[in-house]
């Protein structure tokens, strides 16, 4: 194995350190950049497209990025359309004229209005494969330091690392997504968590109920057999992941059934929201199917009434219609101890009979609605 410099373990070593605390990134990849010998450098997985923002980059590859894209630039990035054939499959290291000559370097536009501008006029990548995702690690640097040249080789050396970096970042993604979609189920809500390429990560067993005919994942991405309602589904998806702010989030749309009411569909949690890491990415889509009676979770027990978890449980079985003996069964505890529970809950809602909480409970579903 390479014996890498203490520099390159230096930078490595806090890329390992940002997967925990998301606010050092840009310090990591400044650290990267100045061990490749450039001035910037970022993360970009292939087929991100517009959303390169959302993954790890230095202060200089930020700042550039965003004029990039807000330019429009990047729907004629010669370095993409020509380096992603060659880079496919990882391990690769490409250098500027790799890909272009001098004259065309003085005949494209970019080079004059948004490269130098900037002062990264020279561009170098290194790729690398995780799982069956490629990734590559763009580098830029100032007209003063000159084209990258042989030297540049040596990145081979990071790739393996850089993959597991990454690697690490996706299955924490992973973890987290599987996370936040069981957590919903707690408050009896179907949901679904989709990476920053609309990919499903995560559902929970409540919207894996709901999969059936009209609504299935095929490759990975959650579809509609309608097809207005599936152009209307992978909108929502790509309008959620472009989103920058909550406020940018889409609308809810429906899902047509081939009978009975349409699911509802909502987006509740946009990237930026999860905080820019770009390895941390993901949407959180909440499916609701307008057959079902609107119930209230446990969570929002808990906060509404100062229940314990135990106590919240035993309500929400209450007020699903169960018997106390039933809701007793399903929790697997003795009809004494749910008695005892009962009890409590009485006292914390100022009720006295099973009939008075039910009525109190069936307005605070009306309250706080379906979410």
């Amino acid at each position: 194995m390479t014996v890498l410099s203490p520099d390159m373990q230096d930078a490595l070593n806090a890329c390992y350190s940002s997967l925990t605390d998301q606010t050092d990134w840009t310090a990591a990849m400044q650290a990267l950049a100045v061990v490749a010998g450039a001035d910037a450098a970022c993360f970009y997985a292939e087929g991100a497209a517009e959303l390169r923002l959302r993954f790890p980059a230095s202060p200089r590859y930020q700042h550039f990025l965003e004029d990039f894209l807000a330019g429009g630039w990047w729907r004629r990035d010669h370095r993409a359309l020509r380096g992603w054939t060659r880079l496919r499959g990882g391990n690769r290291v490409l250098v500027e004229h790799d890909l272009i000559t001098d004259q065309e370097r003085e005949a494209l536009p970019v080079y004059h209005d948004l490269y130098s501008k900037h002062d990264l006029t020279w561009w170098a990548a290194v790729s690398f494969r995780v799982g069956d995702q490629d990734w590559a690690m763009p580098l830029l640097r100032s007209d003063a330091k000159g084209p990258f040249g042989a030297e540049s080789r040596g990145l081979l050396d990071l790739t393996p690392h850089l993959a597991r970096v990454v690697g690490i970042g996706a299955a924490m993604t992973a973890t987290g997504a599987r996370d936040a979609v069981d957590m919903l189920e707690m408050d009896q809500r179907a949901a679904v968590s989709v990476d920053w390429s609309g990919r499903c990560l995560a559902l929970n067993a409540k919207a894996e109920a709901l999969l059936g005919t009209d609504l299935f994942v095929a490759r990975r991405r959650l579809r509609a057999t309608d097809a207005a309602s599936d152009r209307q589904l992978q909108a929502l998806v790509w309008a959620a992941l472009e989103a920058r702010s909550m406020a940018e989030l889409p609308p809810a749309i429906t899902i047509q059934r081939s009978a009975g009411l349409p699911l509802v569909v909502d987006a509740i949690a946009a990237p930026s929201a999860l905080g820019r890491s770009g390895l941390k990415l993901q949407t959180i889509l909440l499916l609701t199917d307008l057959t079902e009676p609107a119930r209230i979770g446990t969570i929002q027990l808990r906060q509404i009434f100062g229940f314990t978890a135990a106590e919240a449980r035993l309500a929400e079985q209450l007020s699903a219609g169960w018997t106390l003996a039933e809701s007793s069964e399903q929790l697997g505890l003795s009809l004494e101890t749910a008695r005892t529970q009962l009890k409590t809950i009485f006292a914390r809602t100022g009720t006295h009979r099973q009939a008075d909480l039910l009525r109190l409970l069936d307005r605070a579903v009306r309250a706080v609605g379906r979410w």
